[in-house]
């Protein structure tokens, strides 16, 4: 009887229909939100989601068949769907956020390869000539060692030697870059 006069006070848009629905369902709307929301660290979207409820009951009034159903357990469908909607938003809000945090990510870890190459070759300049041209021809052009050693006519076991001892130069030449 009580659920008639509500459902009734509702779909006249009185005021006094939704104090009503606060009054007699205030509690179990707030528990069945509560117990969607709360574990997924959400509390302070409670209450906004209590008042979506409120509002597509006083909106979608219409929309409740008795034959399928208690009012109660209508209301306690709604207030499921609104809930699991605000968790749904909250994990597309982070899988978005991640992304561009990523993004962000990528593109400082772009920035910081590109200023590195930049230092490493101001480094290769300064070696001397044969080793400036191995080192450039085996680690910018990536050829390999025949390539190097037919180019330059060079020995190959003395291009491995330079690029050693070039190595040891380049970190000696980088040391204060990394500090």
């Amino acid at each position: 009887m009580l659920d008639d006069k509500l459902i009734n006070k509702i779909k006249e848009r009185k005021n006094e229909g939704l104090d009503m629905l606060i009054d007699e369902y205030g509690k179990l709307c707030y528990g069945v939100i509560s117990s969607v929301l709360a574990p997924n660290n959400m509390n302070e979207s409670i209450d906004e989601c209590f008042d979506d409820v409120l509002i597509t009951v006083w909106y979608k009034i219409e929309l409740f068949e008795a034959v399928k159903g208690s009012l109660r357990n209508w209301i306690i469908s709604v207030c499921k769907f609104k809930a699991l909607d605000y968790l749904r938003k909250k994990r597309e809000n982070l899988e978005i956020n991640n992304e561009k945090i990523e993004d962000e990510i990528n593109i400082e870890n772009h920035i910081i390869k590109e200023e590195e190459k930049e230092e490493l070759l101001k480094a290769i300049e300064k070696l001397g000539d044969m080793d400036r041209d191995i080192f450039k021809l085996r680690f910018i052009e990536e050829r390999d060692i025949e390539y190097i050693s037919n180019k330059l006519g060079i020995e190959k076991g003395s291009i491995y030697t330079r690029i050693s001892r070039g190595k040891t130069k380049l970190r000696k030449l980088m040391e204060g870059y990394y500090e």
